[in-house]
This record gives structure tokens, sequence and C-alpha cells, in this order.
């Protein structure tokens, strides 16, 4: 079970690093006059990875809680319910990116760049 954890963690930080990628390369083609669509189309990766990653939160959520960890109750503790404070906190960080790249995607397909 820890191991199967452990691969999940890894799985989280390739899809940050590979979404980091896209970002970068969407960027990129921007800053070279490339195809909008080209932008388009790296944007749109970055924040289906980042859709991707927070699903691993979710089920990185769900491993805690069935090896008996919990935020809240009796059964909690100190140490668990900060754990889960602080992905709390990076999935809302997360989910503020996945906005912002909504309207970089809208403001791409209405030409402001």
């Amino acid at each position: 079970q820890e191991s199967r954890g452990l691969g999940d963690v890894y799985k989280r930080q390739f899809i940050i690093l590979l979404s980091s990628l896209t970002l970068f390369l969407s960027k990129r083609k921007l800053n070279s006059g490339k195809s909008i669509n080209s932008v388009f189309n790296w944007t749109l990766v970055t924040f289906v990875l980042g859709i991707v990653f927070i699903v691993f939160q979710f089920i990185g959520f769900n491993n805690i809680i069935d090896q008996g960890y919990y935020f809240a109750g009796a059964q909690s503790a100190i140490k668990t319910s900060f754990i889960y404070v602080l992905s709390f906190l990076h999935i809302v960080h997360l989910v503020a990116g996945l906005i912002v790249l909504i309207v970089l995607m809208f403001n791409i397909k209405k030409g402001k760049y």
C-alpha cells in the first residue's frame, strides 16, 4: 500500500513538471509568432494536466483515509489535519491557476494575443 502511494507521488510530480513544460511551450509559441492554434493547444494541454493533477490529489486523499488517517473526529490527529489543510490550500491555488488558463484560452480565441 505504501509503495503505491509513493508511485502516486511520482505521478503527480511528473504531471506538474509536464504541465510546466507545456505552459513554457505555449509561451514560446506565442513569443515566436507561431500559429495561435498551437498556442491555444499547448495551453489546453496545460489545463487538462492541471485537472488530472487535482484528480490525483483526491485519489491521494482516499489513500490517506484508507490507511486510517482522518481530517476530523476522534480518529484524527493534528499532523493529519495539517496535511489536509495544506493539500486543500494547494488545490485552491491550482483552481486559481485553472481559472487563469481559462481566461487565457478565451483571450487567445478572441485574438487578443
